[in-house]
């Protein structure tokens, strides 16, 4: 950032995800016209969300104030970003459903308990599901926490409720939970076609070794139609989950860049997978306890799925997005697969080796 010495006009050179300021706040920082404020957009390299704020952006502005004409460079480092960053908001989900003799979902109720507005309320919905009594509801109950999007926004945690919901819908009535979720879709060809997609590249009925199993789930997200399924394996000696394989179906409009589509989802699901798995943040008396990847754990190499299959369903509508369409099905895809597996679900993220060895031992 470097401010002019009379202090009236300033240059930024930052990767910015901007949100609805195309100036980032500085104007008003600096009490300045936004026409002499000038914006050098940077490769943004990794935003999901947390770039979308500009509070980086104005403390180096008000340091470059400090110093005008002088430039400055402000670069956080890891443990200023874990321990003093912007997070995503914890929420409590509570469910019920009603479903007549048959094994036909009558009812549905959601309702999701935490902070940040549509950041936790965002997913509840699920229009293309034929259930013919909804309800979703959001209860507002602060934390106290600075909160920010994260990748997928409410979809994860939300998506990750309902489609467990639904498995253990499936398995009370000794259903398969595609074919529930193909009588759900009925009236949705679009979506339902995703699943069929998914369900084929897969091979979703066919025998796998008996410590292994599948999970399926679908989803919405951005406009993007997407089912995925996952073949996991669970170590009963230390709690470990492993994911062998993913395979997702997805329509997303017309796509132009068809290996952009792939590339998005494949590293929405590894995203998702680690934070699934691995990521977790503990606060006591205020204070993050983590502050870099020491003990903030994600992903490794060697836990990388084997494969990542993903099928683009051709469509004539309008283009959706696709970049947090693969994030989101992680955990219900790996849940399903565990309930299938052990016979018992698993209702806290992540899953931890402690937290599925206690269910496990449960």
């Amino acid at each position: 950032v470097q401010v002019s010495a009379d202090g009236k006009s300033a240059e930024v050179w930052v990767g910015s995800q901007q949100g609805f300021d195309s100036k980032l706040g500085i104007p008003k920082y600096l009490g300045i016209p936004a026409e002499n404020v000038k914006i050098n957009l940077q490769y943004l390299g990794g935003g999901f969300g947390r770039r979308s704020m500009t509070d980086f952006v104005l403390e180096g502005t008000g340091l470059a104030r400090e110093v005008a004409p002088r430039p400055v460079k402000l670069i956080w480092t890891r443990e200023d970003d874990v321990s003093y960053g912007a997070y995503r908001p914890l929420t409590l989900q509570r469910l019920k459903a009603a479903a007549d003799a048959q094994g036909n979902i009558t009812g549905f109720s959601h309702c999701v308990v935490g902070d940040g507005g549509n950041l936790v309320a965002g997913g509840i919905r699920i229009d293309y599901y034929d259930i013919p009594n909804k309800y979703a509801e959001w209860r507002e109950v602060s934390e106290g926490i600075r909160l920010k999007h994260w990748r997928s926004v409410g979809h994860g945690p939300n998506k990750f409720a309902i489609e467990c919901m639904i498995d253990d819908i499936a398995a009370y009535f000794k259903k398969d939970p595609a074919d529930l979720r193909r009588k759900l879709l009925a009236k949705s060809p679009r979506a339902l076609a995703t699943l069929e997609k998914a369900i084929a590249i897969s091979d979703w009925g066919s025998t796998v070794d008996s410590s292994r199993a599948k999970g399926i789930a679908f989803l919405e997200r951005s406009g993007t139609l997407s089912t995925g399924v996952c073949e996991i394996s669970v170590d009963r000696t230390t709690g470990k989950i492993t994911v062998h394989h993913f395979w997702s179906a997805n329509d997303a409009g017309i796509v132009i860049q068809p290996d952009n589509v792939k590339a998005q989802m494949e590293g929405g699901i590894i995203m998702g997978i680690s934070s699934v798995l691995k990521e977790q943040l503990t606060i006591v008396n205020g204070q993050v306890q983590q502050s870099n990847f020491s003990d903030y754990q994600i992903l490794r190499m060697e836990d990388i799925p084997d494969s990542i299959e993903t099928a683009i369903i051709e469509s004539k509508e309008p283009p959706r997005g696709v970049g947090e369409s693969g994030t989101p099905l992680v955990a219900c895809a790996i849940a399903n697969a565990f309930l299938k597996l052990t016979g018992k679900p698993l209702r806290h993220l992540p899953f931890t080796p402690e937290r599925v060895l206690n269910v496990l031992n449960t």
